[in-house]
């Protein structure tokens, strides 16, 4: 093994998900029969680092101050939803069965007063704003 694709495949481990194993073989992947697909990957991995951000209302991902979820009129903001990962929040968004405004914690616990005193029933608190 060469250390350029050693050094690849420790760096893919690192991810959630990947293992030694799976890290060798998505390195070996792009590197032997898909190489035409590598500079395409490095420009959208440039790019994401560049212009996602945190939404400033709920913490969602955003390429603006607030995310696309913040920004629909028709949702009940009044009532939020709080998530520990933006994951959960795109699974809540993807069964199109929750209408309100969220708050993600990034795997965070609040100790706050706020969260200490607010009723929180069914992960969602209504919000102190």
């Amino acid at each position: 093994m060469t250390p350029a694709l050693e050094h690849l495949q420790q760096l893919l481990k690192q991810l959630p998900g990947l293992g030694y194993r799976s890290a060798e073989r998505v390195a070996l992947h792009l590197l032997l029969e898909k190489p035409e697909r590598l500079p395409q990957l490095v420009t959208a991995l440039q790019e994401a680092a560049s212009t996602v951000r945190r939404c400033d209302r709920c913490g969602n991902l955003a390429e603006e101050p607030w995310c696309a979820v913040c920004q629909e009129d028709n949702r009940d903001h009044g009532i939020v939803c709080v998530v520990e990962q933006v994951s959960d929040l795109v699974a809540l968004e993807r069964s199109g069965a929750y209408r309100g405004g969220y708050h993600v914690l990034h795997g965070i616990v609040v100790t706050d007063s706020w969260c200490r005193t607010q009723r929180v029933e069914s992960g969602r608190a209504e919000s102190p704003y």
